[in-house]
This record gives C-alpha cells, sequence and structure tokens, in this order.
C-alpha cells in the first residue's frame, strides 16, 4: 500500500525525515550514479534492523522476484529503507512513501507490521518494493502532489479513502507480486 498524508507531519517526523536527508545526501555525495548491484545486500536496500535486513538477504537469495525488483531499484537510482512500524494505521500491514528526491536519485521509506511469519514478511515486502518500483519508473515522482497523481493514474482507492488523515492507494501488479513471492517461498523455510 502507498500512503500520502493529507495533514502536515507532525514536528518529530518531519525532523527525522529533514536528518534522514542529510544522512542520505551525505552517504550519497561521492557519486552520481547508482553503484552495481552487490549480492546479497544490495546498496539500494538500506536497513537498520539487523535481524530484518538478515531476512531481507535470506529472501534475496531464496526470491528471484524479490532480486528482480531490487536489481530494477539499483538500475533507477532509488534507495529503500526498510523498517518496521509498529503503528501503522489499522488494516495496514505496510507502506511505502517518498521521502525526497535529489538530482537523480530518490529515497523511499517502506514500512512493514512486524506481525508476520518471515515468508508472509517478504511477500509484504515484495509488494510494498513493486510499488518502489512503480515509483521509479516515475520519473515525474518528485514531491507528494506528483506521487498523489501517479496513483490516482496506475492505482485504485477505490473503497478506501482517507483512513487517520492519510489517503493511500493500491495497484493490481503489487498484489500480484507479492503473490508471486508467496508461491517463490513456500516450502524453502
Amino acid at each position: 500500500m502507498t500512503t500520502i498524508a493529507r495533514h502536515r507531519p507532525h514536528a518529530a517526523r518531519a525532523a527525522l525525515t529533514i536528518v534522514l536527508t542529510l544522512l542520505l545526501a551525505a552517504t550519497t555525495a561521492a557519486t552520481d550514479k547508482p553503484k552495481k548491484l552487490k549480492a546479497p545486500r544490495p546498496d539500494t536496500l538500506r536497513c537498520f534492523d539487523p535481524s530484518l535486513m538478515d531476512l531481507i538477504q535470506q529472501g534475496l537469495a531464496r526470491s528471484s522476484t524479490l532480486q528482480s525488483l531490487t536489481d530494477h531499484l539499483e538500475r533507477a537510482g532509488v534507495i529503500v529503507f526498510i523498517s518496521y512500524n509498529h503503528q501503522l494505521p489499522a488494516m495496514t500491514a505496510g507502506r511505502t512513501r517518498l521521502i525526497t528526491a535529489t538530482g537523480a536519485w530518490r529515497y523511499l521509506s517502506t514500512e512493514l507490521s512486524d506481525h508476520y511469519s518471515r515468508v508472509d514478511l517478504l511477500a509484504l515486502l515484495a509488494h510494498e518494493l513493486q510499488h518502489a518500483v512503480e515509483i521509479a519508473d516515475a520519473p515525474e515522482v518528485v514531491d507528494e502532489a506528483s506521487l498523489i497523481a501517479l496513483y490516482r493514474r496506475i492505482g485504485s482507492d477505490e473503497g478506501r479513502g482517507a483512513i487517520q488523515g492519510v489517503v493511500w492507494f493500491e495497484t493490481q501488479e503489487a498484489i500480484d507480486i507479492g503473490r508471486r513471492v508467496l508461491t517463490e517461498l513456500a516450502g524453502r523455510w
């Protein structure tokens, strides 16, 4: 699910976004192009939780679809910060949001609920990474307004509307990708 805040973020969230943006700018200042993929830990996926990053690496080793999504993002110059979020809105298992766009790079945040098995969590991650690919394939997406315009064009918000001040959208491709990864990982753990 891709979410877009309707109201201004709280001061703490805004401060965190600014800090992450400055941190990201510092880590990418040395290069203008994405680095070549270094499996099993691609530079495009960033995670500060070692156990979650380990799970992601295991998923990349076991799912060609998950690896393909990551390769696509790597080539597109998109960095995705992945984390657990224990306070996602009701009925939300995961979400992907645009943090910022600077030059040739775009930075996204993917938040996942931790109430799932490893396989289900990796399928959810693949679902959210498909949303990241959708954003990566739309170079016009550089802010909240252009993100909303993209998902009004390619997604569906039918029957969803706003929940807790957040508008959310869904795409069939993301649903299909999540199911594909579930199938790939079934019996591999």
